[in-house]
């Protein structure tokens, strides 16, 4: 269930470049709830409530955290970015040439991370550890690693 709701999506793919996004799912389900809860009891006319079932639903959307992680080889950094509908800010930023590789952790329990193994070999998870079915890591570790490639042979 987690792996659904905090998938992160490939938006832009180029040789030097790569955007994964991150949407939070949960936040907007439970604005989405809200607002038929909303409908429902004006229906009803109970206003004030749904009124405050609106709010609430309308905090839900504005604090819903939009991650963006982008991999830009050209600028030699992995840059991981917040957004939200009111305002966008920088958490991290490491330069790719600290960064080795990444690689698709596999627990006991089937569940699946991605991991980036810096050059001093402390690791860092950047998805979500869950039992997922889809490829959807899969296929984000091999863009990965591709930028790295790139990052990397520039380096050399």
């Amino acid at each position: 269930m987690q792996g659904i709701l905090q998938r992160l999506n490939i938006i832009e793919q180029t040789e030097t470049r790569l955007v994964l996004r991150e949407l939070p799912l949960f936040d907007y389900a439970v604005a989405f709830a809200l607002i038929i809860t909303a409908l429902i009891l004006s229906v009803a006319s109970f206003w004030y409530s749904a009124g405050i079932a609106a709010v609430i639903a309308l905090y839900f959307i504005l604090q819903g955290r939009v991650r963006l992680i982008i991999f830009d080889a050209d600028a030699g950094g992995m840059l991981i970015h917040y957004q939200t509908p009111l305002r966008k800010e920088t958490v991290s930023a490491i330069e790719l040439r600290e960064i080795q590789r990444a690689y698709l952790f596999k627990g006991d329990d089937m569940g699946t991370q991605i991991i980036l193994v810096q050059v001093d070999g402390e690791e860092m998870g950047i998805s979500i550890y869950s039992n997922d079915m889809n490829p959807w890591k899969d296929d984000i570790v091999i863009a990965i690693n591709a930028i790295l490639h790139e990052a990397h042979r520039d380096e050399n």
